[in-house]
């Protein structure tokens, strides 16, 4: 089984302080694990849940720049934005 850790995503950690090494090396092992064990179908689950939250809080951010403007007004404003090259 391939691991990030020896696929050079990493940066190189010799000659970082001990105690540093435990607690990242703990957190990392923790993640890895993690995103090995998680399924693909909850993996989309989370993105598709994280999208929907960056299209809310854009809407949020549109509405308090334009207090005034309609809910059509805003969600044009949201359409036209989340169609914008990138």
């Amino acid at each position: 089984m391939h691991h990030a850790l020896s696929s050079g995503l990493w940066p190189d950690l010799a000659d970082a302080s001990p105690c540093y090494l435990v607690r990242v090396d703990a957190l990392r092992a923790a993640d890895i694990l993690e995103a090995q064990t998680t399924t693909a179908g909850e993996k989309l689950r989370q993105a598709l849940e994280l999208m929907e939250l960056g299209i809310e809080l854009q809407r949020r951010k549109l509405r308090a720049a334009a207090p005034d403007a309609s809910a059509d007004e805003i969600e044009e404003r949201l359409s036209t934005w989340m169609s914008a090259p990138r």
